[in-house]
């Protein structure tokens, strides 16, 4: 997002704020669409939201794409199953797309049938995913430049560059660990904890005894035929 898109998005938001009062604000309808209801504009509510359905749409499509060709990815890394990383005719990650669809539909069906029970449990999963994965960028960040500075190299050969190194990426570690942590005092939100750290112990699980090896192998398979 540049600087024009930031500075859009944040007016837009202020003149959001400064119409629809706050008691009544909420997420089951637009709040884009709320502010031409409250202008008075004829028929300007219904178009806001075939535009925000539409948006919807297409940024589901968007990641549809981005899990299809991640498993694809994964698969041809050997984390996933090698199925995943096969292509059709169209040179189209089929079976990586197919499930992709199959895990989507579940989840909004657990949406409209389990919404407090299972969904909930995926979205807080989802949450807690997330943090962790920006706590794990920081830290590669972090130990990928100290390792290049110790390997005798400088900052100065690295094409991407890191203002206020090494602060940026541990600040950044700790104000996400201060959220997983402020989970747990804000009982709402505590099921992100009791859902997400299963999760990632599994995921782990999984790659340490499953993926891990099979890395090691098909490495040692390759420098042997060098």
């Amino acid at each position: 997002m540049d600087r024009f898109t930031t500075a859009k998005f944040e007016l837009s938001i202020i003149v959001v704020a400064a119409i629809i009062p706050w008691q009544v604000a909420g997420v089951k309808e637009s709040i884009f669409a709320d502010v031409f209801q409250y202008a008075g504009i004829p028929g300007a509510y219904f178009l806001m939201n075939i535009v925000v359905i539409t948006a919807a749409l297409s940024c589901g499509n968007s990641w549809a794409y981005s899990a299809t060709r991640i498993l694809w990815a994964m698969a041809k890394e050997g984390m996933a199953p090698r199925c995943l990383g096969t292509l059709n005719n169209n040179k189209i990650p089929q079976n990586a797309l197919v499930l992709t669809m199959v895990v989507a539909g579940a989840s909004l069906l657990c949406g409209v049938y389990a919404a407090d029970t299972v969904y909930l449990w995926i979205v807080s999963v989802a949450g807690m995913a997330g943090v962790m994965g920006w706590m794990g960028i920081c830290a590669s960040q972090f130990f990928f430049r100290r390792q290049f500075l110790n390997s005798g190299h400088k900052m100065e050969e690295l094409k991407y560059k890191t203002p206020l190194f090494p602060f940026v990426p541990a600040f950044g570690f700790f104000m996400n660990m201060i959220i997983i942590v402020g989970l747990w005092f804000d009982e709402s939100q505590r099921i992100a904890i009791y859902a997400g750290i299963p999760f990632v112990i599994c995921v782990m699980g999984y790659y340490y005894f499953f993926v891990k090896p099979n890395i090691i192998k098909n490495s040692t398979e390759e420098l042997s035929q060098i």
